[in-house]
């Protein structure tokens, strides 16, 4: 890895309150419900039977989801250089992976030693959790079909159910959800138009960053080729990408994206 690819700041979802960032309801004061660890536990009751645990699950999308939670994690742990559609696709992104959660890898100390294991809900107060082995959705799986405003409860409960009513293949049942979705919320023409040319500036990312080139030479290679600025830049009006760079709150916001273009090509 080159020397230019080693300083992009992190993504949102490496933010060390950001996975345990999760609402379960709005009011005057927002307050911080299920960390990840309960989610999962949420998770594993649903597959147990308890459709109430489904229902809370759903619950804490749809608060989480909504740009009201955004912005009380930007006032308790920012300020941060992200946009909210990054915020629901950062969390979306996490939620899915919950839901497809296979095991949980723990360890603990037996004679001095410390021993490694997979294993399920619930964990003995003698293991630590090292973390979640899941199964993978991609994250460009998702954002090509889900969008803010699509924010619902029934719809995540129908998420929750699909995949939960599945122990053999829920990979396969929520790509199915996802197709079912796509079809019943088709994308308009002018979304399949830019999702082409997100093709076109990934590929000129990847070969920006093969040529070692630094993030800011990245920017103004895609406004050479004229490349739509992404949505955390619109949200700024920012038309161009370099005029981002230059902006210290949507710097981190490009960098972002440039890490997920290189892991997706790893």
């Amino acid at each position: 890895m080159s020397t230019s690819q080693r300083i992009f700041i992190e993504p949102l979802n490496v933010n060390p309150y950001f996975a345990d960032f999760n609402i379960d309801g709005l009011g005057p004061q927002i307050k911080e419900g299920p960390t990840e660890l309960r989610l999962h536990e949420l998770v594993y009751e649903g597959r147990c039977g308890r459709k109430q645990a489904l229902f809370e699950f759903a619950d804490v999308m749809y608060y989480t989801l909504r740009e009201e939670a955004f912005e009380a994690f930007q006032r308790r742990h920012g300020p941060l250089e992200n946009a909210f559609p990054e915020w629901f696709h950062e969390k979306l992104d996490q939620f899915f992976r919950i839901l497809l959660f296979e095991s949980v890898r723990v360890s603990r100390c037996v004679d001095g030693s410390v021993l490694f294991e997979d294993t399920d809900f619930p964990v003995g107060k003698e293991f630590t959790i090292v973390r979640f082995n899941d199964e993978g959705i991609q994250p460009d799986e998702t954002e090509q079909v889900i969008e803010p405003e699509h924010n619902s409860h029934r719809l995540w409960y129908e998420l929750a159910q699909a995949v939960t009513e599945r122990p053999k293949d829920r990979l396969k049942a929520a790509r199915e959800w996802l197709a079912r979705f796509r079809k019943q919320y088709p994308r308009p023409s002018s979304y399949k138009r830019g999702w082409w040319k997100n093709q076109e500036r990934d590929r000129i990312i990847v070969n920006c960053l093969d040529r070692g080139m630094a993030p800011w030479d990245i920017c103004r290679e895609l406004d050479r080729f004229t490349i739509t600025t992404s949505k955390a830049l619109k949200s700024k009006r920012f038309n161009k990408w370099i005029d981002g760079w230059h902006d210290s709150q949507t710097r981190r916001a490009i960098r972002s994206l440039f890490c997920k273009v290189r892991d997706r090509r790893a």
